[in-house]
């Protein structure tokens, strides 16, 4: 599982580059594809909770919840107009990275203990 989210916030931050060079060129189409790239990550995520919901929730997993909740709200206002700045989405991709390398190192200190 740890493998698996760092794989998908690796290649949402390469897509938030891509997104971003074509933001140089064309605008509108940056936003367009920086807003359904975000909406995606909203989606394995959303998929993620309702897999393990009736179980017992790690305390990365509700830090983590919180942060996809802020997150979705983002990507709505972003998808009504209401919001057209990319600052706070890739914020809380890093505080998910941050999380998820955390967990990682603890971990590892508890294996090898």
């Amino acid at each position: 599982m740890n493998n698996a989210d760092k794989l998908l916030i690796y290649w949402i931050g390469l897509g938030v580059l891509a997104c971003g060079a074509i933001m140089l060129f064309s605008t509108t189409a940056g936003r367009i594809a920086m807003n359904f790239l975000f909406l995606f990550y909203v989606l394995v995520r959303v998929g993620y909770y309702r897999k393990i919901w009736k179980g017992p929730f790690k305390s990365a997993d509700k830090q983590r919840l919180v942060l996809l909740a802020v997150l979705s709200v983002c990507v709505l206002l972003n998808f009504l107009g209401l919001q057209e700045s990319y600052f706070l989405l890739i914020f809380i991709l890093m505080l998910e990275y941050l999380i998820v390398a955390s967990r990682d190192r603890q971990e590892k200190r508890t294996d090898e203990k």
